[in-house]
């Protein structure tokens, strides 16, 4: 009879801290991706370039990114790795 009560009280207690986790991990999303886009503005930048617009790209872990002279250019792995530039692209 006891196990009931106290099967219950676990089931409330999940229920309770479920949106917490939401939120947490959410966060932790938010700060990987503010992460993300802080590593390929140097990228970009080291490449003597302005960052322009950055978004995700359809595939995910890669960011498409918009730069000063035109062309756009794929990151991925954190903005560790550049993929692919298109349009006005100069060799490094």
């Amino acid at each position: 009879m006891i196990q009931q009560p106290i099967q219950l009280i676990a089931m409330a207690l999940m229920l309770c801290l479920w949106p917490a986790n939401v939120v947490l991990a959410e966060d932790a999303q938010e700060s990987d991706r503010k992460k993300d886009e802080t590593t390929i503005e140097e990228s970009v930048q080291s490449l003597g370039q302005q960052m322009v617009g950055i978004k995700p790209s359809p595939v995910g872990g890669i960011y498409e990114v918009e730069v000063s002279n035109g062309a756009v250019v794929y990151f991925a792995g954190g903005g560790e790795y550049t993929l692919l530039c298109i349009n006005r692209c100069t060799p490094v």
